[in-house]
């Protein structure tokens, strides 16, 4: 206890000896050959459609049927815009990281 009545927190300090003093080294980042990109932008285009079709569901379950007949062409073009900044922007930065085969 403090003089002005505050507890002290204090924690014990273990020494590192022998092989707990080496450092660690570091994982070899996973790269990415062009195939293995594919792959995981149909895994993005899968998952960002089922998102954007529950999004359109919820949003059509009370609308009129104006808003019906407009939103799949909307739907479709938001998930084609998306799904291209996506890959642009993962690609880039995969590049940038020197993970890409």
């Amino acid at each position: 206890m403090q003089p002005d009545g505050n507890p002290v927190y204090l924690l014990p300090i273990i020494p590192l000896v022998r092989h707990a003093a080496e450092p660690l080294p570091l994982p070899e980042w996973p790269t990415y050959t062009e195939d293995d990109f594919q792959q995981l932008m149909k895994q993005v285009k899968h998952r960002a459609g089922a998102v954007l079709e529950r999004s359109a569901q919820q949003y059509l379950s009370v609308g009129n049927w104006f808003k019906k007949m407009l939103a799949k062409p909307v739907i479709w073009y938001v998930r084609g815009k998306l799904l291209t900044s996506i890959e642009q922007i993962v690609l880039k930065d995969l590049k940038a990281r020197n993970l890409m085969r």
